[in-house]
């Protein structure tokens, strides 16, 4: 959030987590508040709270960034980092290279782009949710399962 970097970024995220109508997005530039405690406990208190953490990624990756992040991780939350294309400090890139084995994160070009993949990757943590919550598993094939076709009952008449 440093100097409004990536702010039109953040804009976008937040409405593709909004446009789901399931979920609504806490973001330091609508809820922050100055008060007599330290702002990164109230960030830290939201990711608690949270069903996920989406991240979007710069050039450069803040200590509370990281601390959000590293909580998420902690609590087993779903996570999902989005890195805008181009090149990265010296920070964001190890910090890319450490989640890469445990966390998919994908590079964007424009907001476009970052939008789509918001509302995918929501949309598939829920769907993946749902799958669990059924005992199936996580992971769902892509092509839909064979049917054998389908024979009336011949009923006694």
């Amino acid at each position: 959030m440093r100097r409004d970097v990536l702010s039109e970024e953040r804009v976008v995220a937040r409405r593709a987590i909004e446009a789901t109508e399931v979920s609504r997005c806490w973001s330091w530039e609508q809820y922050g508040v100055a008060g007599p405690f330290p702002p990164m406990d109230l960030c830290l208190d939201e990711v608690r709270r949270s069903d996920a953490l989406v991240l979007v990624v710069g050039r450069e990756l803040t200590d509370n960034t990281r601390a959000e992040y590293e909580l998420a991780e902690e609590l087993g939350l779903p996570r999902a980092v989005f890195v805008k294309d181009g090149r990265q400090l010296r920070s964001a890139h190890k910090f890319l290279e450490r989640i890469g084995s445990g966390v998919t994160y994908e590079k964007f070009r424009n907001p476009g782009e970052l939008e789509a993949m918001v509302s995918r990757s929501l949309l598939m943590n829920m769907a993946y949710a749902l799958r669990a919550q059924r005992g199936r598993p996580i992971i769902a094939s892509s092509a839909p399962a064979a049917q054998a076709p389908y024979v009336p009952k011949r009923t006694a008449g």
